[in-house]
């Protein structure tokens, strides 16, 4: 699955899936830096391309994480950051070396250092399914929201 395919199976979604607007470059650099610095797998092209469209998705209750916090106004979607994410989840150690990326009800979503997304069991963070692609990742962790 590509960025084009992705987004046209959400577009049959787009009643319930929040698209978030582009990140800027700077953010996208920022948040790069900062996942670095504490030892997370660095964001892959693609999910950076995605950024630069979209800064996160929010989808019931399944979210795609972007680089800034969305909060959005009077409602009670608020999107935490990729890097707020991983700062609290960087002492779990089957973790390292990887970056959360969304979550859902039931998994939680990391990539690694060779681009591999994993979907990880919520509760005991256990490798469940790998995908090569991560939009494919991104849309199996949105349809759980909208279950």
């Amino acid at each position: 699955m590509n960025h084009e395919e992705f987004l046209k199976e959400l577009q049959n979604k787009k009643d319930v899936a929040i698209m978030l607007p582009a990140a800027s470059e700077r953010a996208i650099e920022i948040a790069q830096g900062s996942l670095m610095q504490m030892q997370c797998a660095m964001l892959p092209m693609d999910l950076m391309r995605f950024y630069m469209r979209h800064d996160g998705i929010i989808c019931g209750d399944a979210q795609i994480f972007g680089v800034t916090e969305y909060n959005r106004d009077g409602r009670m979607y608020i999107l935490p950051s990729i890097i707020t994410v991983n700062k609290e989840l960087m002492a779990y150690k089957v973790l390292r070396g990887k970056t959360v990326i969304g979550r859902n009800g039931l998994f939680w979503f990391a990539v690694d250092s060779s681009g591999v997304v994993w979907m990880l069991d919520v509760m005991t963070l256990s490798p469940v399914k790998k995908y090569a692609s991560i939009y494919r990742a991104m849309y199996e962790c949105l349809l759980v929201g909208l279950i």
